[in-house]
Order: structure tokens, then C-alpha cells, then sequence
């Protein structure tokens, strides 16, 4: 055996006892390894003893040489002999050597042991990781820190130990150890635990080699810093929140360091004006205020002198512009005695004093307010003794003066004040209030001996401290003899206005604001038909007519304003029976509501007697039925031709649907001429006059009369293709031919044939004289001809007067044929009326021709011809189909459009948004605020935005009256794009 055998030995059993499960040698393995180092022995002798024998079998043959033979006999025994001693030093050798080894051995083993227990016995992580990644060795540590079982760590891949965000760098220093680029440095990483949770490790690795000097892996320290972290952290954030606070604190923190500022916080830099780093090495006393300089000065010395001063104490800082600060000083001397500093904690006063200055100023304002208040005034304490008392009470109770009262007067022993006697003023003491209600009292008169008796009102209540303790009563006492006396007087009157209320001749409704019904006296259920408890149930509204309901609406509306009404209309009674009644209306103010009150006239009678005099207030009360109607029907007819020509512009290129949309807004347009047919029968409104087609018109007229007339009537029409073209008012034209066909059916009661001619002619001079009324020249004829009765020669020249009619009463007003002169005559023409006796009857009308070839006016004009240029539009009107098909109308025209549906949303977007408005379009009939309302508050506070009413009805007067107010124009539904674009444009130009 030579020595790198007995170093490998040896290397082995260190590795073997480095390992994981090494444990002392055995006696076993004692006696092999003896064995082992004997054969060893055996085989070093045997090979010396065959080199013997080969020296001697050569010695033998040189026996033939000449050599002499003791020599050889010599020879011999010296090479036995040395054979021999080498035998026995290597015998020697060997066993010397083998007991070393098992000594060597054995003495490693028990090493090995202790070395187990001190790396298992540390607190850092212990372990070699091999050239793969693998852990070889691990101490006991690693399986407390890691939570890893030591089945799971055996061979473990090393970097999985650390997070993922963290992993790459171990592999990379672990690496640079393996080729030596990294010295054995401490470096911090996270790692994982077997649970998940995140650990914090300070790694140390270096390499190691085998037993040729190459890298085998690296030795690995790992020491667990995951608490210390933890601290670190949490001192950090402790830090942060302390600094935070004195940051962020409102009170001044400061520390002075033989009287210099050593720190300070920005609370004090705002309280005197400075930035932090002006204050930073200052004397602290160059910032007091020179009132508090003393007194703050002697503080600091003593303090630090050891005396006992208060460390708290009022001061004063210069402020900015060198106003004085009052401030609160909360001072201590802290440290160790080489090194003291002053800590500071400076709070302001400003506020505090402030405050104690309003205190006092309110005590002093309360303490006159008692003083010179009318009311009188008493504050007594617990006791019931009066504490003070004003002149006011003294007065009024006639007591002597304010020296007998205070503290002498006791509400628990009153004296004569006997009514105080019965009150239980404990409860006062409690917490509660105690109105004593109204009490007469007798008291000296003034100036006069004896007494006189006057009424008051006392009310006692408690007075409380800062921390809800009760401090003393206050009783409040008030001369309301003039009050009792008026309410005396107020009740006689109520007394009176109920004999008033319960005989009157008139109804008598009295309603909430939103018309609900109240009250009502005996003649309103004699009126109605309804008893009074019926009528409880019901609204004031439902007492009208369907077709008054909206005009009641109006009127209510305006006397919620305060406006008084009178107006006539009509009721439906219990029965049904229409009544018509005057009615009378106002606001009235009953304790904290208003209530409005309708005195409502039965005015039936005199209406009848009325209208067989006038038939005019028939017509008006037909134009508010007709104008309600209108102006729905105006509305719907506005979006289907809006929308239609919006959809024309778009339909441009495609003929066919383009012809479509013409019928739609042809037939529109017929309905919107109806509609002001309607209008002009009901109210006979100014001529309106423009140039039109008499052939539509009688398409027209055809179109409703065939919906109209008794089916058994056949109507037929022959019109002139080259007509020329007239000038008038396309509803009153209308208005002539329907008139006319309406007489001619009641002509022919059993049916018949109605025919409406037009055509062109020259009225000569001749013509002219026979037709006086006419000019010579160009004319339409319009002849309207049936095949009824006919007209008796006596009757012919009466049928134009107004009120003449044959049918029976009831059936007719004799008006018909009147407005028909009446419309003729208006538009220059004439009319000559034929007829006889079972011949039918053929009306003969011409109209000045215009003298121009007739074009087409219902085409709408392009968009694009107009253009907005940006200008802002507000659109008011409370219906969706006009907002959307007006508002895309002017949005297509270049306007930018606001949105409003009621008034009171207009007034509100216009005061509250601030956006330019060029122009406004507004509907009359709205509900809430009408249209008229907002049309004055518009002009009131924004008179430079012109305004253009855009309605389905409008009363005429009102609409002159908006006219002559500055209303900027007048657009009636149903309009056309053009005539939006042409108004405003005309408009924006002024």
C-alpha cells in the first residue's frame, strides 16, 4: 500500500462522513479494512521473495562462469538475507501503516459526527449543490426555514428554493462561482416556502472541487432574513406615518438646539409666513412677537435651567407682514443631558380667539337684544328665582322696578301673578318647553289708580350649557291684547263671510292650486247636480267641457300667478246637460297655502238670448274648439311634412321613392290647408293671400267632400289643365267650394250629381256693366253646379243675408252662403247665383286672374341654397316629433340646435349653461310655462335674442300683441324647411 492509496482511504471515508447518513466505522468494517492492508502486505512479500528467487536462480547460472564457488556460496546467503529483511520491513511496514489508518479512519468518523451535529446546530442554511443544480447535501435548517420534507429534497433541483423573479440571477451567480468570476459574497434574494409564502434568504455560495481539482458544484449559505425584513419594513412605514403626522399636522412642531431650530414642520412656516428652509438655524426668539418676547424668553431659560415652569403658556409669533400670531406653547427639554434639545408643539389661536371674541360679542348682543326687546323678558334660575328681567316685562306686568324683581321674584310664589300658580314649571327643569297659551292678567294702569285687564302669551323654556347641562329658564311673556281683540273681530267677519258664502246666488268653488275641489257652497251643488261630497272627489277641471278643458288649464295656470280671471265657459252638469257659466277667479292666501276661488255664474239663459243675437260669440266659441283641435292636428301634420322633406333631400337620385314622398307631403299639405279651412270657418281670420292653384284647390275641396257628402251625391270634376293662376287664400278658396257642395246636399235629399268646373276667360266691358264688381280682362270662372230642388224666384235674393235659411231651427245659421259672398268679394270677385224650381241651382264665381304663368310652390327649396353658418338655434315646443323633425331641419341647414321642452327648461338652460343663442323658436301651447309667459320673461332678460313663435294655434290678438312686444316673426304649423330657412335667415341678416 503506498500513501495515495491510504489518501484516497482516507478522502473516502471524509466524503463518506460529510455525507447525510454518515455514522462512526463499525467493528465489521474495522476488521475488513485489517484484512484489506494484511493482503496488501502479503502481496509486496511475495513479489520481494520471487525477486529473490530470480537473483538466485541467476546466481546459479553464472556458477558456470569462472567465478569462484564461495563467492557464490556468498552470494547466496546474502541475497537469503536480504530477502529476509525485506520480508520483514514490509511485514512491519504493513501493519504499522494498516492500525494507522483504522486509527486515522475511526478518528474521522467521530469528527464527522460532531461536525453532523454543529452544521445541523447553526442557523444559517448549509448545503453543496452539484454541477446540475442538485442538491447533495442539506442541514437539518433548510427543512425548518423551507418547510420541504426531506423526502422531497434529496436531488432536489436547487433554484425551485427561490421565486421566480429571483431565480435566474442564483443561477447566474451560481455560475460565475463555478468559474470563478464571483468571490464569496452576501447578496440578498426571495425565495419560497413549501406553503407558497414569500421568504427573504442572504445567499453566500462558492465553488468546491473533486479530487482532480475540477468545479464539482457549489458550497451554499443561506440565512433567513425574512422577520428582519419584516421589521425593516415595518420601521419604514412607521417612520413614514410619524413623518406624516408632524408633516401634515396642523399644530407647529419644532426643536431648538441651544436656541436655534434644529427642525421644523410646515405648519409653522404658514404660521409666520416663511418657507421651512428659512427657519432651518434660526433663533427661535427672532420669530416671537416683541408683546411675548419676555414671557417667552424666562419660559426657555428656566426650562432649561431645571426649574419648574408651565409647559404650557400663551404666546405670540410675527406673522406675516409682521401681524402678531397668538399661539399656545407646549414645551419640554428632551435628550440625554450632553446633547438637549427643546421640543416644541406651537398651536394657533387665531381662530380660538376669534371665536372667544364672537362668544363675547353675542353674549353682549343677546344681553341687549333682552334688554330692548318688546317682548318681556324673564331668566330665572334653578331655583325659580329671577335672575334678570327686562324693562319691557316690567312694564307690561306693572311691577315696581327691576331692583324688587331680581332675585326677589320666584315663579314657584308668585304673589298676586296667581295664573302662574297652576303651571308645572318642573318640567321646564327637565329639558321641556311649557306654553302657558294665552292668559288675561290684571296689572296697575299707568298713571291711573286701580287696574286694567290685557291679555298675554307666555312661553317657558330652558336654557342649556356647552356640555347639555341646564344652566336657567327663560320665560318670554308678549302683550296680545291687540291680537285677541283683532281675532274677536277676524271672527265676526269669518262668521259673516260663512252667511255670505252659504246664501250666495253664484257657485262658489274653492280649490287647491292644482285645481282640486274643497269646498263648495249650496248653489255650486244646485249648479252641478253633484253634492258637495261628490264634488270633494273631483277637480275643477272636470267640471268643464271636454273641449274648455284647455282653456281652464290656461286660466289656472294664470291665477296661480296671482292674476284674477273671468272668462266664460262651459260645465257639463251631473246630468250631462251643458251649462253655460261666467266665471270669476283669484288667488287667496289661507295660513300657509294659497287657495284659488271660482264664482262661477249660470249664464245659460243669457247665452241663448245671446246668440239669437249675435252669432259671432258662436263663431269665437267654435274658433277655440276649432283652434284646440288645430293645433294638435298642426303639430302631427308638421312631422309627417318635416319629415318628409328631410327624407326628399335624401331621395334625391332615387325617382321612384321620391314620387312617393311627393304624395306624402301633397297630401300633408291638403291636410294642413283643411285644417286652416277649419280655422277660417270658426274664426274668419284675416285674408292670407298668396298665389295659388284653383285647380288644387278644387282637388282639394273634391278629396274632403267625398269623405263628407251623402254617398247617394255623386261629385264630378272638370277642370281647365291650362288654368292660370289667382291670388288668394287657399283655406278660403276651399272654404267657397265646401260652403257651396254643403247647400246643394241639403238640396237634394234623395240624392244627385254635383259637378265643380273650372276654366279661363276674358270678362269684356259689356260683361262688366252687367256684372258690377268686375273689371275687364283676364278672369277664372269657378261654377259650382247640382241637380237639386232649386231655389224659388222669392227666395234667390235672400240667400246671401246673413241668418237667412229655409231649413228648420236647429238644422242651420243661415251663415253658409253669406261667408261665401263674403270670401268672394274679399278675394276681388263676384258671384251670380242661378237657379229655379226643380232645375237645380249653378253658382257662377270669378276671380281676377293673377297674369303669370302658374309654378309649382310646393316644392321645397334645397337645404343647401341656405346654410346656418354655425349660428346657435333653441328649439322650445314640448312635442317630440316637432323637436326631432325641426331639429334635424336646421341641423341639415348649418344651425346648431338647443333643445327645450317646456319654458321653464328654456329659461333654466339659459341661465345655468351659458351657451350663445342666435335665435329661439317658440311653441305657444305649452304645458307649465305658455308660450306667451315665456315670451316675457325671454324679452325681460334676454331681449337680444329674437324670438319667432312657431305654432299649430295661436289666438290672433295675442299674437299681435307679441308683435308689437318685439316678437321677431310668426311661423304657422304645418311649415315647410324652406320657410324655417328662410324666416331665420331673413331674421339673422337683421
Amino acid at each position: 500500500m503506498n500513501s495515495a492509496d491510504i489518501f484516497l482511504s482516507v478522502k473516502r471515508y471524509k466524503r463518506r462522513i460529510l455525507s447525510n447518513n454518515m455514522a462512526p466505522i463499525s467493528r465489521r468494517e474495522k476488521d475488513l479494512n485489517t484484512f484489506y492492508i494484511s493482503f496488501r502486505a502479503i502481496r509486496v512479500i511475495v513479489i520481494s521473495l520471487s525477486a529473490i528467487l530470480a537473483i538466485a536462480v541467476l546466481e546459479f547460472l553464472s556458477y558456470f562462469g569462472p567465478e569462484h564457488p564461495l563467492a557464490i556460496g556468498f552470494s547466496w546467503v546474502l541475497i537469503f538475507g536480504m530477502g529476509v529483511i525485506a520480508a520483514e520491513i514490509a511485514i512491519h511496514w504493513a501493519k504499522t501503516h494498516g492500525n494507522r489508518v483504522i486509527r486515522i479512519a475511526d478518528g474521522l468518523a467521530k469528527s464527522g459526527e460532531r461536525y453532523r451535529r454543529l452544521i445541523n446546530g447553526i442557523s444559517e442554511v448549509v448545503a453543496l449543490v452539484d454541477l446540475d443544480g442538485n442538491i447533495t447535501y442539506y442541514n437539518d435548517k433548510i427543512l425548518d426555514i423551507t418547510g420541504y420534507p426531506d423526502s422531497e429534497l434529496r436531488n432536489k433541483d436547487f433554484f425551485e428554493l427561490f421565486h421566480p423573479g429571483d431565480s435566474l440571477e442564483v443561477r447566474r451567480i451560481f455560475e460565475m462561482c463555478l468559474k470563478g468570476e464571483r468571490p464569496f459574497e452576501t447578496c440578498e434574494v426571495r425565495g419560497l416556502h413549501h406553503d407558497g409564502h414569500i421568504l427573504h434568504f442572504e445567499l453566500r455560495m462558492q465553488a468546491y472541487d473533486d479530487e482532480h481539482a475540477e468545479p464539482a458544484g457549489c458550497e451554499v449559505v443561506l440565512n433567513d432574513v425574512t422577520e428582519h425584513r419584516a421589521m425593516l419594513n415595518r420601521f419604514a412605514e412607521t417612520e413614514t406615518r410619524w413623518q406624516q403626522l408632524v408633516e401634515r399636522s396642523s399644530d407647529g412642531i419644532v426643536l431648538i438646539k441651544d436656541s436655534r431650530l434644529t427642525f421644523v414642520n410646515p405648519a409653522i412656516a404658514r404660521m409666520v409666513g416663511r418657507e421651512t428652509s428659512e427657519l432651518i438655524g434660526k433663533p427661535f426668539m427672532e420669530f416671537i412677537h416683541p408683546d411675548a418676547l419676555e414671557i417667552t424668553t424666562d419660559h426657555y431659560r428656566r426650562r432649561f435651567a431645571g426649574e419648574d415652569v408651565p409647559s404650557i403658556y400663551e404666546s405670540k409669533l410675527i406673522g406675516k407682514d409682521g401681524r402678531p400670531v397668538p399661539v399656545e406653547i407646549n414645551a419640554a427639554v428632551v435628550g440625554i443631558p450632553e446633547e438637549r434639545v427643546d421640543f416644541v408643539i406651537i398651536r394657533d389661536l387665531t381662530l380660538r380667539k376669534e371665536r372667544e371674541r364672537r362668544i363675547l360679542e353675542l353674549e353682549q348682543f343677546s344681553q341687549r337684544i333682552i334688554e330692548q326687546s318688546p317682548v318681556g323678558i324673564m331668566v330665572v334660575d334653578k331655583a325659580g328665582t329671577a335672575a334678570a328681567v327686562n324693562d319691557a316685562l316690567i312694564e307690561m306686568w306693572g311691577l315696581p322696578s327691576r331692583e324688587d324683581v331680581v332675585g326677589k321674584f320666584n315663579i314657584f310664589y308668585p304673589g298676586e301673578y296667581e295664573f302662574l300658580r297652576s303651571f308645572d314649571f318642573d318640567a321646564v327643569f327637565k329639558g321641556g318647553t311649557l306654553d302657558l297659551g294665552i292668559k288675561t292678567i290684571e296689572v296697575p294702569k299707568a298713571n291711573e289708580k286701580g287696574k286694567r285687564g290685557i291679555s298675554v302669551s307666555i312661553i317657558v323654556f330652558p336654557v342649556f350649557g356647552e356640555s347639555g347641562e341646564f344652566i336657567n329658564a327663560m320665560l318670554m311673556c308678549q302683550d296680545v291684547t291687540e291680537n285677541v281683540e283683532a281675532q274677536k273681530e277676524l271672527s265676526s267677519k269669518e262668521e259673516r263671510l260663512k252667511l255670505f258664502f252659504e246664501n250666495a246666488n253664484d257657485a262658489i268653488f274653492i280649490s287647491s292650486p292644482k285645481g282640486k275641489i274643497i269646498q263648495v257652497n249650496p248653489a255650486a251643488e244646485g249648479l252641478t247636480g253633484y253634492s258637495a261630497d261628490e264634488l270633494a272627489g273631483m277637480t275643477i277641471h272636470d267640471l268643464f267641457d271636454v273641449e274648455d278643458r284647455e282653456l281652464s288649464l290656461r286660466q289656472l295656470a294664470w291665477m296661480k300667478r296671482g292674476n284674477r280671471v273671468h272668462f266664460e265657459s262651459v260645465f257639463i252638469g251631473a246630468d250631462g246637460t251643458p251649462i253655460d257659466v261666467d266665471i270669476s277667479g283669484s288667488v287667496v292666501r289661507s295660513g300657509d297655502e294659497n287657495l284659488l276661488i271660482n264664482i262661477v255664474r249660470d249664464i245659460t239663459e243669457r247665452k241663448r238670448f245671446l246668440s239669437r243675437l249675435s252669432q259671432n260669440q258662436k263663431m269665437e266659441s267654435l274658433g277655440v274648439m276649432a283652434g284646440g283641435i288645430a293645433h294638435d292636428f298642426n303639430n302631427i301634420l308638421e312631422g309627417i311634412i318635416g319629415a318628409g322633406e328631410l327624407a326628399q333631400e335624401n331621395a334625391r337620385d332615387n325617382e321612384e321613392l321620391s314620387a312617393y314622398i311627393d304624395v306624402i307631403l301633397s297630401s300633408a299639405n291638403r291636410g294642413a290647408r283643411l285644417i286652416k279651412h277649419l280655422l277660417g270657418y270658426a274664426r274668419q281670420s284675416e285674408l292670407e293671400s298668396e298665389i295659388v292653384d284653383l285647380n288644387q284647390i278644387a282637388e282639394e275641396a273634391y278629396a274632403f267632400l267625398t269623405h263628407t257628402l251623402d254617398k247617394r251625391i255623386h261629385l264630378r270634376l272638370d277642370l281647365d289643365p291650362e288654368l292660370g293662376p289667382i291670388t288668394g287664400d287657399p283655406s278660403r278658396l276651399q272654404q267657397i267650394i265646401v260652403n257651396l257642395a254643403l247647400n246643394s246636399q241639403d238640396a237634394m235629399p234623395d240624392g244627385g250629381e254635383i259637378l265643380i268646373k273650372t276654366r279661363n276667360i276674358s270678362v269684356d266691358e259689356r260683361f262688366a256693366r252687367d256684372h258690377p264688381g268686375i273689371s275687364p280682362g283676364p278672369h277664372i270662372e269657378l261654377v259650382v253646379e247640382d241637380s237639386g230642388l232649386g231655389i224659388d224666384r222669392e227666395n234667390l235674393p235672400k240667400v246671401f243675408d246673413p241668418f237667412f235659411t229655409t231649413k228648420s231651427r236647429g238644422e242651420g245659421t243661415g251663415l253658409g252662403l253669406t261667408m261665401v259672398y263674403n270670401t268672394v268679394a274679399s278675394h276681388g270677385g263676384i258671384i251670380d247665383l242661378r237657379s229655379r224650381p226643380g232645375e237645380g241651382t249653378v253658382a257662377y264665381i270669378y276671380f281676377p286672374a293673377h297674369g303669370i304663368e302658374l309654378e309649382t310652390f310646393e316644392n321645397a327649396v334645397p337645404l343647401e341654397r341656405i346654410h346656418g353658418y354655425d349660428h346657435t338655434v333653441m328649439v322650445i315646443d314640448d312635442e317630440d316629433v316637432i323637436q326631432t323633425v325641426l331639429g334635424e331641419i336646421l341641423v341639415q341647414l348649418g344651425y346648431k340646435v338647443i333643445h327645450a321642452k317646456t319654458g321653464k327648461e328654456a329659461l333654466e338652460i339659459l341661465t345655468e349653461s351659458g351657451e350663445s343663442v342666435d335665435i329661439i323658436l317658440l311653441d305657444m301651447i305649452m304645458p307649465g310655462l305658455s308660450g306667451g309667459e315665456t315670451f316675457k320673461r325671454l324679452t325681460e332678460y334676454w331681449p337680444e335674442i329674437p324670438v319667432v313663435v312657431v305654432t299649430g294655434y295661436a289666438d290672433e290678438k295675442q299674437t299681435q300683441e307679441m308683435l308689437e312686444n318685439g316678437l321677431a316673426g310668426f311661423i304657422e304649423k304645418p311649415f315647410k324647411a324652406a320657410q324655417i330657412a328662410e324666416k331665420l335667415n331673413e331674421i339673422l341678416k337683421q
